[in-house]
């Protein structure tokens, strides 16, 4: 395999206090054949010089200003400016070791992605982002990861970072812009797009959790909603495009894990709020989508959904 330019692209919005180590991190990769897309989506801090400063510093350093859209906007625009064979997303907080990305291009080989099997979470050595319940190595064919994302959703396959993609898959994929937990919604069609995925172990990504994180959040009702639509999106999308089959389970799998994630959220909620999370859900559209997938596929389907829906 000949080298290429490997463009990494990094959504940056009030990242001053964590984005010099990140992009230090990935000017110092040991394959130097970068092209570093650093993304100003509208920060009010002092990360629009800083991005500035990088680029002056290092002709590799390609910097956007634009007003605030957020992170899925951001990188979308990246990857519009992307350039060589290959794409590869940093988080702006978040920092790599230096081999991270030579590795991922070693173990690419004939996949279509290649993939770290954890990450480390900064500031908390006992807890590692991976791919538990599973066990993640070699190269695996991504139906298979399909069916793990649905049924298990290992952490470390629900996030884009951490992951070196053919650039070709990204022609006819996009960011959902204005939709949260963007990641889950645009995994199932990035797998969908390929034949494997290659993982390598070691310790390449750290994930530094900030307060206002998605993943540090508590959820309110609108965050729920989002949540639950997130989740729906990503078994319709699977569904959409024939992973039926019986040999991986989909059609008792995906009506099961649907019912979990509402029933689960459903009793979560404080008294009062179930009079109006029906209401602004409907408003985003999932439940109907879901209510209609249900009722497409039969009887049995409709009824569990009466069963934890049906007083709403």
């Amino acid at each position: 395999m000949s080298k290429e330019t490997v463009s990494v692209v990094v959504p940056v919005y009030n990242a001053e206090k964590f984005l010099e180590k990140c992009v230090d991190s990935i000017l110092a990769q040991t394959y130097t054949d970068l092209r570093v897309i650093l993304v100003d989506d509208g920060s009010p801090d002092a990360s629009p010089a800083i991005c500035d400063s990088y680029k002056e510093k290092d002709s590799r350093v390609v910097v956007i200003h634009k007003k605030n859209a957020g992170v899925s906007a951001a990188r979308n625009d990246g990857i519009e400016l992307a350039e060589g064979g290959y794409i590869t997303f940093v988080d702006s907080d978040d920092y790599i070791s230096e081999t991270m990305v030579e590795d991922l291009y070693n173990a690419l080989g004939a996949s279509d992605i290649s993939a770290i099997k954890k990450a480390e979470i900064v500031g908390k050595p006992n807890q590692m982002l991976d791919g538990s319940p599973i066990e993640l190595s070699g190269t695996q064919p991504a139906l298979e990861l399909c069916r793990q994302f649905v049924e298990r959703e290992p952490l470390i396959t629900a996030v884009v970072w951490g992951k070196l993609y053919r650039k070709g898959i990204f022609d006819n994929i996009r960011f959902a812009v204005g939709r949260a937990f963007e990641d889950t919604l645009i995994l199932p069609r990035i797998y969908l797009a390929c034949e494997t995925v290659s993982f390598i172990d070691g310790e390449y990504y750290y994930y530094v959790q900030q307060p206002g994180s998605v993943m540090h959040q508590k959820y309110g009702l609108a965050r729920r909603c989002e949540f639950i639509d997130s989740r729906i999106q990503k078994i319709i999308t699977f569904y959409d495009n024939g992973l039926s089959d019986a040999s991986y389970g989909f059609d008792r799998t995906l009506i099961e894990i649907f019912m979990t994630y509402f029933a689960e959220y459903l009793s979560h909620m404080p008294p009062g709020e179930l009079a109006v999370w029906k209401p602004e859900y409907d408003k985003r559209g999932a439940w109907f989508a879901a209510q209609e997938w249900i009722i497409h596929n039969g009887r049995t389907k409709l009824n569990l959904l009466e069963r934890y829906g049906g007083g709403l």
